[in-house]
């Protein structure tokens, strides 16, 4: 059985990420963290190692739910789940998408899961400009088309999804403690 597509434009809203003037400047008492593109990770996990605090006092805050797509060189989704410790801003190295109000036939995490696999990069891929580094603005993403099965089959692949990406953290911090141990090791042995 086909899937229906959807445009994305007709499922969210697109926007880009906040426009810096200058290099972000560090403020620990900085109240919004800074979302960059060396805060996602290759395989769509938003993990920022040095958060980027500083004072925001624009508009432009992501909201639970919303995902991020790099719009430049990789086409990387993430899904900002709110749990970074304060309000975020992306820069305008991200589209921002947020589902429309009263949309309901598709989730955010399915969304993400879609544009990092092998046929939503195609898909991205072939509406990117080409330039040195491949870059996709909102005009030309919000015209790709997402299958969007049923809800419950969408939940099916993101709780699999879920399942996998707690394994990859968990087999992440195994390999951390045992690179930990053999450096022990060998100061050790000094």
């Amino acid at each position: 059985m086909r899937k229906e597509a959807i445009e994305l434009r007709d499922l969210c809203t697109l926007r880009m990420g906040y426009t810096l003037r200058d290099r972000p400047v560090h403020s620990d008492d900085g109240k919004t963290l800074l979302i960059q593109p060396k805060d996602v990770t290759d395989r769509g996990f938003l993990k920022m190692e040095t958060p980027c605090r500083f004072d925001f006092a624009g508009s432009g805050v992501l909201n639970k739910g919303d995902v991020l797509l790099l719009a430049r060189g990789r086409f990387t989704a993430c899904l900002f789940e709110d749990d970074q410790g304060g309000p975020c801003v992306a820069t305008s190295a991200f589209i921002i998408l947020t589902l429309s109000e009263g949309v309901r036939q598709i989730l955010p995490q399915y969304l993400t899961l879609f544009l990092n696999s092998a046929r939503g990069q195609n898909l991205l891929n072939r509406r990117a400009e080409e330039t040195t580094v491949p870059c996709i603005g909102c005009e030309k993403l919000g015209s790709v088309k997402i299958p969007v099965p049923p809800i419950q089959e969408q939940q099916e692949v993101v709780d699999f999804w879920l399942a996998t990406r707690d394994y990859v953290r968990l087999v992440d911090r195994r390999i951390e403690l045992l690179n930990n141990l053999v450096n022990s090791q060998l100061t050790s042995i000094e």
